[in-house]
């Protein structure tokens, strides 16, 4: 099953729910309807005799809770067990020559003006969760592709159309081709604002973390550049193994489509977190000493070329951290100068990249969950910073990334959500996380779809993951320890 015949085209809130209503049919004898109990006993019909969930706002992690407009009546539904939704989709997909010649002459129609679409207010729609399967970009050398036969005075298009000919496999990269490739995204991310200024239908993805096949994932199902306008909150490296062809990858994406791809930056878009992580290992272990001090010095400025925040619509405002004690208003963030070189740990940009909210938060703080031994990177902050921050700049929303939910989202009262791209980066109690994208239509309607990883694509996830202190490892075999992180639910 699929949500519509094309591949590459823009995927409307409805053809998701009449998608769902098609999958509900087929498993309807999986699927409950009328009364349905909530493991958190808090859950009932309400007066209209429709299923409510008293715990939705905290993101009940057993069951989703959908809204499907069938026709003129509404119909509220629980769906148990998500595990039933296993969709074409969601695969890993491997594009036939048909498919990858449809998004190439979609990427070739880009580069149209963004119309500014302003909103009065956001509402959230839908949340959708669909399965996936269990493949991975592996390391072995029967999976690289190489794209090493050109030279760097090829068009950038035609070395975008050669990568997505190739998938969701690790690339053989041609030094030259590289550089050229960062050159380019450096002048383009130059020339736009630290703080940039987009507009609804917008589809909104958190932390990759070198997960290149879920880069796939994501685009496949929510749509590809140009037809979908694609924000991503950073964090594109570090963690996983394929750091290079995630970078590579949306960088191309920026150059051929700069009107339609935009790339804010995180934390680990950084040289002393990627020292302290696994990217610069990486780097250094695929290519020579001399070619990895070339790309590698290229890699950090197109770093701090980025811009730190966007703002939707004058609705809501992006970005990968948080707040900051220093920040009142987002005209501080236009001011900001590129490029912005991260040093002292007490500047703004340092708060946007880093900072964390908490519930249960009553001011700022320091945010000792990123460095328990030190002074703290960033700051804690909570729903009274939020609603104070929010209402002084005429906003309704702060998307932001950074932390891995659980859900894959969460949100904290009803002016910040936090989105986690990343499916099976963290587990807790055996569950692994869920990856979730957010997509924003052009009437202000928001729907979170989320990818629910299996037991072996999370097992994978776990055991190729790298953690702080370790280093890339050619021979691509997994690693067989656990995983140590600091507080993996907030690193």
């Amino acid at each position: 099953m699929c949500f519509n015949g094309t591949v590459g085209g823009r995927v409307t809130i409805q053809e998701r729910k009449e998608h769902l209503m098609c999958v509900v049919a087929v498993f309807g004898s999986q699927v409950v309807f009328g009364q349905f109990k909530c493991p958190s006993k808090g859950c009932h019909d309400d007066a209209a005799g429709a299923p409510y969930c008293c715990c939705e706002e905290h993101q009940c992690n057993t069951v989703s809770f959908f809204h499907l407009n069938n026709g003129s009546t509404y119909v509220d539904q629980y769906i148990a067990h998500i595990f039933i939704l296993i969709i074409v989709i969601a695969k890993l997909p491997r594009l036939n020559d048909a498919e990858v010649k449809e998004v190439i002459e979609r990427i070739a129609k880009d580069n149209q003006e963004i119309s500014q679409v302003v909103l009065d207010e956001v509402y959230m729609d839908a949340v959708l969760t669909y399965s996936t399967d269990n493949h991975i970009t592996y390391r072995e050398a029967k999976h690289q592709a190489k794209i090493s036969d050109m030279c760097d005075s090829v068009p950038m298009e035609e070395i975008l159309y050669t990568v997505i000919r190739l998938g969701p496999c690790e690339i053989d990269w041609d030094v030259d081709i590289m550089h050229a490739i960062l050159k380019k995204a450096y002048d383009i991310l130059m020339d736009e604002p630290t703080l940039l200024e987009l507009s609804v239908p917008i589809t909104i993805y958190g932390d990759i973390h070198g997960q290149y096949s879920d880069v796939w994932r994501w685009l496949h199902a929510n749509g590809w550049p140009p037809t979908t306008r694609c924000l991503f909150l950073g964090d594109y490296v570090d963690r996983g193994r394929h750091s290079t062809e995630v970078l590579m990858f949306v960088l191309l994406l920026k150059i051929v489509m700069p009107k339609s791809v935009y790339l804010i930056r995180g934390n680990h878009e950084d040289a002393p977190v990627n020292k302290a992580y696994n990217f610069q290992s990486e780097v250094h272990t695929r290519f020579s000493r001399r070619e990895f001090r070339s790309l590698y010095r290229k890699i950090r400025k197109v770093f701090c070329a980025m811009p730190i925040a966007c703002i939707i619509s004058e609705q809501i405002i992006c970005m990968h951290g948080g707040l900051s004690p220093k920040l009142h208003t987002v005209a501080e963030i236009a001011a900001m100068q590129k490029p912005i070189v991260t040093g002292n740990k007490n500047d703004t940009h340092i708060d946007i990249l880093w900072s964390d909210p908490h519930v249960d938060v009553l001011m700022f703080g320091p945010n000792f969950y990123r460095d328990p031994a030190g002074v703290g990177v960033g700051h804690v902050f909570g729903p009274i910073q939020i609603n104070k921050f929010v209402k002084r700049n005429n906003l309704s929303l702060i998307v932001r990334a950074h932390q891995p939910p659980i859900t894959g989202y969460e949100r904290i009262g009803k002016h910040l959500l936090t989105i986690f791209s990343t499916a099976g980066y963290r587990v807790e109690k055996g569950i692994g996380n869920m990856g979730a994208s957010l997509v924003i239509d052009e009437n202000g309607g928001m729907t979170v779809v989320r990818f629910q990883v299996g037991e072996q694509l999370k097992m994978k996830r776990q055991r190729y993951k790298m953690d702080k202190g370790d280093r890339y490892r050619d021979c691509g075999k997994p690693k067989l320890k656990k995983n140590v992180d600091v507080d993996d639910r907030y690193d």
